[in-house]
């Protein structure tokens, strides 16, 4: 099984290794672009009336559904 298209970073951003040292940077990667779309898609679900599946259908629902708006967006 290929690992899916992640979308890249949702909200990258630039850290720095010790907050006193404002020279050195190391990127924050935070969560990825599927993550985020899975995680709206959630929201969507939850805040919806239609409750009936298990968890772990969800989780594969939000999932599909990050995986196709990667894909959509790739176009």
């Amino acid at each position: 099984m290929s690992k899916p298209e992640t979308g890249g970073h949702a909200f990258p951003l630039q850290g720095f290794a010790d907050p006193t040292d404002r020279q050195h940077f190391y990127p924050e990667s935070g969560m990825t672009l599927r993550q985020w779309y899975a995680g709206q898609a959630l929201a969507g679900y939850v805040a919806g009336e239609n409750r009936r599946m298990v968890v772990g259908e969800v989780a594969s629902l939000c999932f599909r559904l990050a995986d196709a708006m990667i894909a959509e967006g790739s176009k």
